[in-house]
Protein backbone atom coordinates (compact mmCIF):
# COMPACT_ATOMS: atom_id res chain seq x y z
CA UNK A 1 0.00 0.00 0.00
CA UNK A 2 2.62 2.59 0.74
CA UNK A 3 4.64 1.87 -2.51
CA UNK A 4 1.75 2.76 -4.20
CA UNK A 5 0.88 5.67 -2.35
CA UNK A 6 4.50 6.50 -3.23
CA UNK A 7 4.21 5.75 -7.13
CA UNK A 8 0.57 8.09 -6.90
CA UNK A 9 2.82 10.76 -5.58
CA UNK A 10 5.78 10.65 -7.67
CA UNK A 11 3.27 10.85 -10.54
CA UNK A 12 1.63 13.67 -8.83
CA UNK A 13 4.18 15.89 -8.03
CA UNK A 14 5.74 14.75 -12.05
CA UNK A 15 2.25 16.16 -13.38
CA UNK A 16 2.68 18.97 -11.85
CA UNK A 17 6.35 19.74 -12.66
CA UNK A 18 4.59 19.73 -16.10
CA UNK A 19 1.14 21.21 -15.97
CA UNK A 20 2.51 24.94 -15.70
CA UNK A 21 4.76 24.51 -19.02
CA UNK A 22 1.75 22.94 -20.99
CA UNK A 23 -0.83 25.93 -19.64
CA UNK A 24 2.11 28.65 -20.10
CA UNK A 25 1.88 26.93 -23.57
CA UNK A 26 -1.50 27.23 -24.08
CA UNK A 27 -1.67 30.77 -23.11
CA UNK A 28 1.40 31.67 -25.62
CA UNK A 29 -0.64 29.97 -28.12
CA UNK A 30 -3.82 31.77 -27.37
CA UNK A 31 -2.53 35.32 -26.75
CA UNK A 32 -0.27 35.03 -30.51
CA UNK A 33 -3.71 34.29 -32.38
CA UNK A 34 -5.29 36.98 -30.81
CA UNK A 35 -2.22 39.06 -31.28
CA UNK A 36 -2.61 37.73 -35.22
CA UNK A 37 -6.30 38.34 -35.56
CA UNK A 38 -6.30 42.13 -34.19
CA UNK A 39 -3.39 42.49 -36.74
CA UNK A 40 -5.35 40.90 -39.22
CA UNK A 41 -8.34 42.81 -37.96
CA UNK A 42 -6.58 46.31 -38.51
CA UNK A 43 -5.22 45.38 -41.85
CA UNK A 44 -8.30 44.42 -42.97
CA UNK A 45 -10.94 47.38 -41.57
CA UNK A 46 -12.68 48.17 -44.53
CA UNK A 47 -12.56 52.26 -44.59
CA UNK A 48 -11.11 54.21 -41.50
CA UNK A 49 -13.90 57.02 -41.84
CA UNK A 50 -16.48 54.18 -40.85
CA UNK A 51 -17.20 54.12 -37.50
CA UNK A 52 -18.20 50.82 -35.45
CA UNK A 53 -17.91 49.24 -31.84
CA UNK A 54 -14.58 48.16 -32.10
CA UNK A 55 -12.75 44.91 -32.02
CA UNK A 56 -13.51 43.81 -27.91
CA UNK A 57 -17.19 44.99 -27.80
CA UNK A 58 -17.61 43.10 -31.60
CA UNK A 59 -16.85 39.47 -29.40
CA UNK A 60 -19.28 40.23 -27.61
CA UNK A 61 -21.49 38.78 -30.41
CA UNK A 62 -19.37 34.75 -30.27
CA UNK A 63 -20.67 34.94 -26.84
CA UNK A 64 -24.37 35.67 -27.44
CA UNK A 65 -27.78 33.69 -28.45
CA UNK A 66 -28.82 34.37 -31.88
CA UNK A 67 -31.61 36.81 -30.23
CA UNK A 68 -28.70 38.70 -28.21
CA UNK A 69 -26.66 38.67 -31.27
CA UNK A 70 -29.24 40.69 -33.07
CA UNK A 71 -30.39 42.84 -29.86
CA UNK A 72 -26.54 44.12 -30.06
CA UNK A 73 -26.62 45.17 -33.14
CA UNK A 74 -29.76 47.02 -33.20
CA UNK A 75 -28.10 48.81 -30.48
CA UNK A 76 -25.42 49.69 -32.76
CA UNK A 77 -27.28 50.79 -35.24
CA UNK A 78 -29.15 53.29 -33.01
CA UNK A 79 -25.52 54.47 -32.05
CA UNK A 80 -23.98 54.63 -35.07
CA UNK A 81 -26.98 55.41 -37.49
CA UNK A 82 -26.89 54.88 -41.30
CA UNK A 83 -23.29 52.74 -41.45
CA UNK A 84 -20.84 51.06 -39.39
CA UNK A 85 -18.32 48.08 -39.07
CA UNK A 86 -18.17 45.35 -36.66
CA UNK A 87 -16.68 41.98 -36.52
CA UNK A 88 -18.28 38.81 -36.76
CA UNK A 89 -15.59 35.86 -36.08
CA UNK A 90 -13.03 36.31 -38.60
CA UNK A 91 -15.14 38.88 -41.02
CA UNK A 92 -15.37 42.20 -41.35
CA UNK A 93 -18.36 43.45 -42.13
CA UNK A 94 -20.17 46.58 -42.86
CA UNK A 95 -23.48 47.70 -42.29
CA UNK A 96 -25.74 49.93 -44.17
CA UNK A 97 -28.67 50.96 -42.02
CA UNK A 98 -30.02 53.83 -44.08
CA UNK A 99 -32.83 53.41 -47.28
CA UNK A 100 -30.31 55.81 -49.36
CA UNK A 101 -27.33 53.79 -48.84
CA UNK A 102 -28.72 50.04 -49.55
CA UNK A 103 -30.12 51.84 -52.52
CA UNK A 104 -26.66 52.66 -53.59
CA UNK A 105 -25.78 49.34 -53.18
CA UNK A 106 -29.11 47.21 -54.69
CA UNK A 107 -29.60 49.12 -57.74
CA UNK A 108 -26.56 48.86 -59.54
CA UNK A 109 -26.50 46.60 -62.33
CA UNK A 110 -23.24 45.54 -61.96
CA UNK A 111 -22.39 41.94 -61.13
CA UNK A 112 -19.30 42.68 -59.25
CA UNK A 113 -21.73 43.87 -56.51
CA UNK A 114 -24.01 40.87 -56.43
CA UNK A 115 -21.54 38.77 -55.36
CA UNK A 116 -21.85 36.04 -52.20
CA UNK A 117 -19.42 36.62 -49.05
CA UNK A 118 -17.18 34.16 -48.33
CA UNK A 119 -19.86 33.18 -45.59
CA UNK A 120 -21.97 31.90 -47.58
CA UNK A 121 -19.74 28.76 -48.68
CA UNK A 122 -21.07 27.47 -45.06
CA UNK A 123 -24.61 27.45 -46.87
CA UNK A 124 -23.49 25.57 -49.70
CA UNK A 125 -22.68 22.32 -48.67
CA UNK A 126 -26.08 21.75 -47.11
CA UNK A 127 -28.11 23.53 -50.28
CA UNK A 128 -25.70 23.28 -52.94
CA UNK A 129 -25.39 26.49 -55.41
CA UNK A 130 -28.77 27.37 -55.97
CA UNK A 131 -30.55 30.84 -55.97
CA UNK A 132 -29.66 32.21 -52.53
CA UNK A 133 -26.26 31.47 -52.75
CA UNK A 134 -25.22 31.76 -56.30
CA UNK A 135 -24.13 35.26 -57.43
CA UNK A 136 -23.42 36.84 -60.34
CA UNK A 137 -24.87 36.37 -63.95
CA UNK A 138 -25.65 32.93 -62.77
CA UNK A 139 -28.18 34.80 -59.46
CA UNK A 140 -29.30 37.03 -61.79
CA UNK A 141 -30.50 34.54 -64.69
CA UNK A 142 -31.82 31.98 -62.14
CA UNK A 143 -33.68 35.11 -60.30
CA UNK A 144 -35.19 35.88 -63.70
CA UNK A 145 -36.23 32.75 -63.97
CA UNK A 146 -38.28 32.33 -60.91
CA UNK A 147 -39.37 35.53 -61.00
CA UNK A 148 -41.33 35.14 -64.79
CA UNK A 149 -42.15 31.59 -64.18
CA UNK A 150 -42.40 30.07 -61.09
CA UNK A 151 -44.08 33.29 -59.60
CA UNK A 152 -45.87 34.70 -61.79
CA UNK A 153 -49.21 34.94 -62.03
CA UNK A 154 -50.66 32.05 -64.02
CA UNK A 155 -48.57 29.53 -61.87
CA UNK A 156 -49.73 30.89 -58.67
CA UNK A 157 -53.23 30.58 -59.70
CA UNK A 158 -52.41 26.90 -60.65
CA UNK A 159 -51.92 26.49 -57.25
CA UNK A 160 -54.51 27.97 -55.36
CA UNK A 161 -56.22 24.80 -55.22
CA UNK A 162 -53.48 23.27 -53.21
CA UNK A 163 -53.33 26.31 -50.87
CA UNK A 164 -56.97 26.08 -50.72
CA UNK A 165 -56.76 22.45 -49.67
CA UNK A 166 -53.44 23.20 -47.49
CA UNK A 167 -55.22 26.13 -45.53
CA UNK A 168 -58.50 24.14 -45.08
CA UNK A 169 -56.31 21.27 -43.26
CA UNK A 170 -54.69 24.00 -41.01
CA UNK A 171 -57.90 24.86 -40.14
CA UNK A 172 -59.20 21.72 -39.36
CA UNK A 173 -56.22 20.89 -37.10
CA UNK A 174 -56.67 24.18 -35.25
CA UNK A 175 -60.69 23.38 -34.77
CA UNK A 176 -59.68 19.96 -33.44
CA UNK A 177 -57.58 21.26 -30.82
CA UNK A 178 -60.04 23.96 -29.59
CA UNK A 179 -62.22 20.97 -28.46
CA UNK A 180 -59.32 18.64 -27.35
CA UNK A 181 -58.31 18.52 -23.60
CA UNK A 182 -54.13 18.55 -25.30
CA UNK A 183 -52.43 21.35 -26.21
CA UNK A 184 -49.62 21.19 -29.61
CA UNK A 185 -47.17 23.75 -29.71
CA UNK A 186 -48.41 26.04 -32.67
CA UNK A 187 -44.39 26.30 -34.35
CA UNK A 188 -44.69 22.87 -34.89
CA UNK A 189 -48.07 23.03 -36.78
CA UNK A 190 -47.24 25.84 -38.92
CA UNK A 191 -43.65 24.07 -40.12
CA UNK A 192 -45.46 20.85 -41.21
CA UNK A 193 -48.27 22.27 -42.76
CA UNK A 194 -46.00 25.00 -44.66
CA UNK A 195 -43.52 22.18 -45.58
CA UNK A 196 -46.47 20.07 -47.26
CA UNK A 197 -47.59 23.09 -49.25
CA UNK A 198 -44.33 23.96 -50.49
CA UNK A 199 -42.83 20.08 -50.94
CA UNK A 200 -45.71 19.76 -53.27
CA UNK A 201 -44.94 22.48 -55.40
CA UNK A 202 -41.10 21.92 -55.57
CA UNK A 203 -40.60 18.01 -54.83
CA UNK A 204 -43.81 17.11 -56.82
CA UNK A 205 -44.52 15.15 -53.53
CA UNK A 206 -45.01 15.64 -50.04
CA UNK A 207 -42.48 14.53 -47.32
CA UNK A 208 -44.55 12.17 -45.54
CA UNK A 209 -45.30 10.44 -48.52
CA UNK A 210 -41.89 9.16 -48.43
CA UNK A 211 -42.12 7.66 -44.61
CA UNK A 212 -43.73 8.89 -41.91
CA UNK A 213 -40.10 10.25 -40.60
CA UNK A 214 -39.45 12.31 -43.74
CA UNK A 215 -41.20 15.47 -42.52
CA UNK A 216 -40.04 15.86 -39.24
CA UNK A 217 -36.69 14.44 -40.44
CA UNK A 218 -36.22 17.15 -42.55
CA UNK A 219 -37.67 20.46 -40.06
CA UNK A 220 -35.00 18.57 -37.59
CA UNK A 221 -32.12 18.64 -40.25
CA UNK A 222 -33.11 22.63 -40.98
CA UNK A 223 -32.87 22.90 -37.80
CA UNK A 224 -29.82 21.57 -36.79
CA UNK A 225 -28.13 23.16 -40.20
CA UNK A 226 -29.01 26.64 -38.63
CA UNK A 227 -27.19 26.00 -35.59
CA UNK A 228 -24.30 24.70 -37.58
CA UNK A 229 -24.47 27.12 -39.97
CA UNK A 230 -24.03 30.25 -36.98
CA UNK A 231 -21.45 27.59 -35.15
CA UNK A 232 -19.32 27.66 -37.95
CA UNK A 233 -20.06 30.87 -38.68
CA UNK A 234 -18.87 32.31 -35.37
CA UNK A 235 -16.14 30.18 -34.29
CA UNK A 236 -13.28 30.06 -37.16
CA UNK A 237 -12.25 27.18 -35.21
CA UNK A 238 -15.06 25.50 -36.00
CA UNK A 239 -14.31 25.78 -40.40
CA UNK A 240 -11.27 23.37 -40.02
CA UNK A 241 -12.36 20.00 -41.15
CA UNK A 242 -9.92 18.23 -38.59
CA UNK A 243 -11.35 20.39 -35.45
CA UNK A 244 -14.73 19.86 -36.88
CA UNK A 245 -14.85 16.11 -36.84
CA UNK A 246 -14.25 16.45 -33.11
CA UNK A 247 -17.49 18.75 -32.62
CA UNK A 248 -20.34 16.69 -31.75
CA UNK A 249 -22.46 18.47 -34.24
CA UNK A 250 -20.31 16.80 -37.57
CA UNK A 251 -22.34 13.36 -36.89
CA UNK A 252 -25.49 15.55 -36.87
CA UNK A 253 -23.93 17.44 -40.36
CA UNK A 254 -23.12 13.87 -42.07
CA UNK A 255 -26.22 12.41 -41.19
CA UNK A 256 -28.32 15.68 -42.84
CA UNK A 257 -26.04 15.61 -46.23
CA UNK A 258 -26.92 11.81 -46.14
CA UNK A 259 -30.55 12.31 -45.91
CA UNK A 260 -30.55 14.97 -48.71
CA UNK A 261 -28.84 12.63 -51.02
CA UNK A 262 -31.53 10.17 -50.09
CA UNK A 263 -33.73 12.79 -51.08
CA UNK A 264 -32.34 14.07 -54.11
CA UNK A 265 -32.50 10.39 -55.69
CA UNK A 266 -36.48 10.15 -54.45
CA UNK A 267 -37.49 13.54 -56.18
CA UNK A 268 -35.04 13.29 -59.20
CA UNK A 269 -37.57 10.23 -60.59
CA UNK A 270 -40.36 12.71 -60.69
CA UNK A 271 -41.80 14.89 -63.27
CA UNK A 272 -43.62 17.56 -61.74
CA UNK A 273 -44.56 20.84 -62.82
CA UNK A 274 -41.84 22.77 -61.10
CA UNK A 275 -39.11 20.58 -62.90
CA UNK A 276 -40.47 21.08 -66.28
CA UNK A 277 -40.64 24.93 -66.10
CA UNK A 278 -36.71 24.57 -64.74
CA UNK A 279 -35.80 22.54 -67.50
CA UNK A 280 -37.68 24.57 -70.02
CA UNK A 281 -36.24 27.85 -68.93
CA UNK A 282 -32.63 26.16 -69.37
CA UNK A 283 -31.95 25.11 -65.86
CA UNK A 284 -29.61 21.77 -66.37
CA UNK A 285 -31.58 18.73 -64.76
CA UNK A 286 -28.55 18.06 -62.12
CA UNK A 287 -29.24 21.87 -60.90
CA UNK A 288 -32.81 21.16 -60.44
CA UNK A 289 -32.80 19.69 -57.09
CA UNK A 290 -30.31 22.66 -55.62
CA UNK A 291 -32.90 24.94 -56.54
CA UNK A 292 -35.97 22.75 -55.38
CA UNK A 293 -33.98 22.63 -52.08
CA UNK A 294 -32.42 26.54 -52.13
CA UNK A 295 -36.80 27.30 -52.36
CA UNK A 296 -37.84 24.71 -49.82
CA UNK A 297 -35.44 25.85 -47.20
CA UNK A 298 -36.04 29.65 -48.05
CA UNK A 299 -39.66 29.47 -48.07
CA UNK A 300 -41.51 26.80 -45.61
CA UNK A 301 -39.32 28.16 -42.35
CA UNK A 302 -39.98 31.65 -43.20
CA UNK A 303 -43.73 30.87 -44.37
CA UNK A 304 -44.37 29.50 -40.80
CA UNK A 305 -42.39 31.57 -39.18
CA UNK A 306 -44.34 34.73 -40.61
CA UNK A 307 -47.47 33.03 -39.69
CA UNK A 308 -46.17 32.23 -36.16
CA UNK A 309 -45.40 36.87 -35.66
CA UNK A 310 -48.91 37.25 -37.08
CA UNK A 311 -50.75 35.01 -35.29
CA UNK A 312 -48.82 35.94 -31.98
CA UNK A 313 -49.54 40.07 -32.81
CA UNK A 314 -53.09 39.73 -33.06
CA UNK A 315 -53.75 37.70 -29.81
CA UNK A 316 -52.26 40.59 -28.30
CA UNK A 317 -54.12 43.18 -30.03
CA UNK A 318 -58.04 41.79 -30.37
CA UNK A 319 -59.13 45.13 -32.19
CA UNK A 320 -56.78 44.15 -35.51
CA UNK A 321 -57.12 40.85 -35.13
CA UNK A 322 -61.39 41.10 -35.29
CA UNK A 323 -60.99 43.36 -38.11
CA UNK A 324 -59.01 40.72 -39.94
CA UNK A 325 -61.42 38.07 -39.02
CA UNK A 326 -64.48 40.54 -40.24
CA UNK A 327 -62.62 40.89 -43.57
CA UNK A 328 -62.46 37.05 -44.02
CA UNK A 329 -65.41 36.14 -43.02
CA UNK A 330 -66.48 38.59 -45.69
CA UNK A 331 -64.53 37.33 -48.15
CA UNK A 332 -65.56 33.37 -47.86
CA UNK A 333 -69.26 34.85 -48.02
CA UNK A 334 -68.15 36.04 -51.73
CA UNK A 335 -66.30 33.28 -52.94
CA UNK A 336 -68.10 30.53 -51.47
CA UNK A 337 -65.56 29.28 -49.12
CA UNK A 338 -63.02 28.91 -52.22
CA UNK A 339 -60.19 31.80 -52.54
CA UNK A 340 -59.13 32.70 -55.69
CA UNK A 341 -55.87 34.97 -56.44
CA UNK A 342 -57.40 37.77 -57.18
CA UNK A 343 -59.89 37.82 -54.47
CA UNK A 344 -56.83 37.89 -52.37
CA UNK A 345 -56.41 41.42 -52.91
CA UNK A 346 -59.50 41.81 -51.17
CA UNK A 347 -57.73 41.40 -47.72
CA UNK A 348 -56.27 44.31 -47.58
CA UNK A 349 -56.46 45.13 -43.79
CA UNK A 350 -54.96 41.33 -43.33
CA UNK A 351 -52.08 42.30 -45.27
CA UNK A 352 -51.24 45.34 -43.40
CA UNK A 353 -51.22 43.24 -40.48
CA UNK A 354 -49.35 41.20 -41.94
CA UNK A 355 -46.71 43.55 -43.20
CA UNK A 356 -46.69 45.31 -39.70
CA UNK A 357 -45.65 41.75 -37.93
CA UNK A 358 -42.82 41.52 -40.22
CA UNK A 359 -41.88 44.94 -39.72
CA UNK A 360 -41.55 44.38 -35.61
CA UNK A 361 -40.11 40.88 -36.36
CA UNK A 362 -38.83 39.94 -39.63
CA UNK A 363 -37.98 36.87 -40.53
CA UNK A 364 -34.50 37.67 -42.11
CA UNK A 365 -33.47 40.66 -40.10
CA UNK A 366 -30.78 41.26 -42.71
CA UNK A 367 -28.77 39.56 -45.86
CA UNK A 368 -25.00 40.15 -47.14
CA UNK A 369 -23.31 41.28 -50.35
CA UNK A 370 -19.58 40.74 -51.29
CA UNK A 371 -18.70 43.66 -53.54
CA UNK A 372 -15.62 42.95 -55.81
CA UNK A 373 -14.89 46.56 -57.05
CA UNK A 374 -14.89 49.86 -55.30
CA UNK A 375 -18.54 50.65 -54.75
CA UNK A 376 -19.04 54.72 -53.96
CA UNK A 377 -21.86 55.47 -51.70
CA UNK A 378 -22.34 59.20 -52.57
CA UNK A 379 -21.88 60.28 -48.92
CA UNK A 380 -18.19 60.80 -49.33
CA UNK A 381 -17.65 57.22 -48.47
CA UNK A 382 -16.13 54.35 -50.94
CA UNK A 383 -16.25 50.83 -49.92
CA UNK A 384 -13.25 49.71 -51.11
CA UNK A 385 -12.87 45.83 -53.02
CA UNK A 386 -13.56 42.31 -51.40
CA UNK A 387 -15.82 44.29 -48.53
CA UNK A 388 -18.69 41.94 -46.89
CA UNK A 389 -21.63 44.38 -46.67
CA UNK A 390 -24.71 43.41 -44.29
CA UNK A 391 -28.27 45.25 -45.27
CA UNK A 392 -29.70 45.65 -42.05
CA UNK A 393 -33.44 45.72 -42.32
CA UNK A 394 -34.19 45.31 -38.47
CA UNK A 395 -32.41 48.06 -38.19
CA UNK A 396 -34.13 50.50 -40.33
CA UNK A 397 -37.67 48.58 -39.46
CA UNK A 398 -36.89 50.22 -35.88
CA UNK A 399 -35.81 53.87 -36.90
CA UNK A 400 -38.17 56.16 -35.48
CA UNK A 401 -36.87 58.50 -38.91
CA UNK A 402 -39.24 55.83 -40.69
CA UNK A 403 -41.34 54.93 -38.38
CA UNK A 404 -42.20 56.69 -35.68
CA UNK A 405 -43.00 55.05 -33.02
CA UNK A 406 -41.29 51.63 -34.17
CA UNK A 407 -42.25 49.40 -31.11
CA UNK A 408 -45.55 50.04 -31.70
CA UNK A 409 -47.99 47.96 -33.56
CA UNK A 410 -49.52 49.99 -36.03
CA UNK A 411 -50.81 48.32 -39.17
CA UNK A 412 -52.32 51.44 -40.61
CA UNK A 413 -48.24 52.17 -41.64
CA UNK A 414 -48.78 50.01 -44.27
CA UNK A 415 -51.71 51.38 -45.77
CA UNK A 416 -51.85 52.39 -49.64
CA UNK A 417 -51.33 56.25 -48.79
CA UNK A 418 -48.55 55.28 -46.49
CA UNK A 419 -46.42 53.08 -48.05
CA UNK A 420 -46.06 55.94 -51.03
CA UNK A 421 -44.41 58.32 -48.43
CA UNK A 422 -41.95 55.47 -47.10
CA UNK A 423 -39.83 52.91 -49.26
CA UNK A 424 -38.05 51.85 -46.11
CA UNK A 425 -39.64 48.24 -46.04
CA UNK A 426 -36.93 45.22 -46.58
CA UNK A 427 -39.71 42.31 -45.31
CA UNK A 428 -38.56 39.20 -47.63
CA UNK A 429 -35.06 39.75 -49.14
CA UNK A 430 -32.38 38.02 -51.54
Amino acid sequence: METVLQNLEQKFVISNRYHPNLMAIFILLGVGLVVLWIRKHKKSSSNEQIHGPGLLNSLKLLFRTNAMRLRLIDEWAKTYKDIFEFKLGPYSIVCLNSPPLIQKLLSSRDSNYLAKPQIYDIFRQFIGDGVLVSEGNKWKSRRKVLNSQIFAYGTLTYYMKLFNEEGDSLVNIFDSLATSPFSAPIDDILLKSSLSAISKILLGQTLNSRDKSSETKIIWMMTKAKEMILTKFCNPLHRSKWLWRLHPMSKVENEAQNFTKELKTSVMNNNFPFQTQLLDNGVPPDEIFNESLNLLTAGFDTTATGLHFLLLILSLHPSHQEKCQQEVDLLFEETDNEISLSALSKLEYLEMCMNEALRLMPVIPGFMRGIKTPLDLGNGQILPANTTVLVYAHGIHMNPEYYPEPQRFMPERFSKAETRKRPAYLSMME
